[in-house]
């Protein structure tokens, strides 16, 4: 009979061809005293990413298990992380994409280490550092200084911290996706937040992986405001699927988020839509923590209202009161 995994390695690959070796490579060299095994799902990738897997799973059979897909399952909005929850045979899951990898060999074992030694614990994770396409370091690591420690639920509420490949996580805390969080555009986020309810996030100082940046990435290439509207439409979502005791925290975050919208908006001369975030804002926030912020985006709105109802009716802009110079 096989022994069963305690680790899950999953690994989600598209077109990562000039990456991958490199991520399986990172795995291979991890040293552990405990059984893992490799999933490995490629989402009908059009480059020689397929050869790569299948490559390694004949290298090494009783390591990898291989899930390959003709057709492009995000397209039809099924996502690895639910599929890799269902198939992961191990107590723990680990998860590096293709495009990133690991540096350490001891990496692992230090985190099943902590976590064994810590229940409380939902997961835990490390420093990495960030790298561009040729591998090469950018100066950049992630978290960012505020979030090398502990981290709880009220921090995954603000932002995602944490690179995904410096993640290990208990397999029982990760939740049952809900038909609208799959749809995202990211998902180790809401993933991260439903983790940290049942338990923080420890965290280890070393750094010991690699987060690539490069013109591919989904997140990356999202502009800005496509990128903030996805995190409303996430916490809409969350709004739904958390239990009613933090419903609180959800509204005030939104409440932030439609003001940083409005504010975008207001940058980018769209009054309309920056006026309709801002009373979105107003509506979700209950606590009033950001009154002063939305009254000065209301006074800027009617000002800038004023002035092209003046430029309409053909009126010269008010002078500036200039004082003489002393």
């Amino acid at each position: 009979m096989d022994t069963l995994p305690l680790l899950s390695i999953c690994c989600s690959v598209y077109n990562h061809e000039r990456f991958l070796r490199e991520a399986l490579e990172g795995i291979l060299k991890q040293e552990t005293t405990f059984p893992v095994e490799v999933v490995v799902r490629d989402d009908a990738s059009s480059d020689g990413t397929v050869a790569i897997i299948e490559e390694y799973a004949i290298r090494f059979p009783n390591l990898f298990r291989l899930v390959i897909y003709k057709e492009n399952q995000r397209e039809k909005g099924l996502r690895a992380m639910p599929e890799f929850v269902s198939m992961a045979r191990g107590e723990f899951i680990a998860i590096c994409e293709g495009d990133d990898f690991w540096t350490s060999p001891t990496k692992l074992q230090s985190q099943i280490d902590k976590l064994e030694q810590s229940p409380k614990h939902s997961a835990c994770f490390h420093q990495v550092n960030m790298v561009n396409h040729q591998s090469e370091p950018t100066g950049n690591t992630l978290p960012l200084d505020a979030y090398l420690r502990e981290l709880t639920f009220n921090d995954f509420l603000e932002e995602n911290p944490v690179a995904t490949c410096s993640v290990v996580v208990r397999r029982e805390v990760i939740p049952a996706y809900t038909a609208v969080i799959t749809t995202l555009p990211m998902l180790d986020w809401p993933t991260w937040i439903f983790a940290s309810l049942k338990g923080p996030f420890a965290y280890l100082p070393q750094a010991m992986g690699a987060y690539r940046t490069h013109e591919n990435g989904v997140w990356t290439r999202m502009p800005s405001l496509d990128r903030l509207r996805s995190t409303i439409l996430l916490f809409l979502a969350l709004r739904a699927a958390l239990p009613k005791g933090h419903s609180r925290e959800i509204r005030n975050r939104l409440g932030r988020l439609h003001l940083q919208l409005a504010r975008q908006l207001m940058t980018s001369g769209d009054l309309v839509g920056a006026r309709q975030s801002l009373f979105a804002s107003v509506f979700h926030s209950v606590s009033g923590l950001h009154s002063r912020n939305w009254r000065d985006l209301i006074v800027r709105q009617l000002r800038m209202a004023i002035l092209l109802f003046a430029r309409k009716l053909g009126l010269p802009p008010k002078p500036t009161d200039e004082r003489p110079h002393e």
